[in-house]
């Protein structure tokens, strides 16, 4: 009697990811800041498995990059007219431009077969999405902070 055995090893993963940005103050004055936030990002991503064994061997992998550039707007007003220096109200908008492209490939050498899907996407989008509502603008682009550990821009 013969024996069949098949196994499955742990996926591989690899990943990286990296975003940069630069605040550029455009305007302030006692309360006030307004300033320009331009953006860099870049994303990889892996996956790899083999599974099954002999002539049933199957290798799978996923893989995905994703490319952006952008800059929001932000407005900050600090509530040091009112004796509270540490509360600030910051509002924002934001533009940008995505790539992303998605790939998956599956490999059956025993039977020399193959499968593979792939999809790409190109966009240009603000932080107001399409069909958003009032609700939806000022809990996206409003922010109240607090700011521990005394008060913004002052120098000890």
């Amino acid at each position: 009697m013969g024996t069949t055995t098949n196994s499955v090893d742990d996926p591989g993963f690899f990943g990286f990811g990296i975003y940069g940005a630069v605040p550029l103050m455009l305007a302030e004055s006692k309360h006030v800041s307004i300033h320009l936030d331009p953006y860099l990002r870049l994303a990889f991503g892996r996956s790899a498995i083999t599974t099954g064994s002999g002539n049933a061997t199957t290798d799978t992998s996923l893989s995905a990059f994703q490319f952006g550039v952008g800059a929001n707007v932000a407005a900050e007003l600090q509530f040091g007219f009112l004796g509270v220096p540490q509360l600030a109200l910051i509002g924002q908008f934001g533009l940008g431009l995505s790539f992303q492209t998605q790939s998956f490939n599956q490999n059956m050498p025993a039977v020399n077969m193959s499968n593979s899907a792939s999809r790409s996407q190109f966009s240009l989008g603000t932080t107001f999405g399409p069909g958003y509502g009032l609700a939806d603008i000022i809990s996206g682009s409003v922010s109240a902070v607090w700011y521990f550990g005394g008060q913004p821009g002052a120098h000890n």
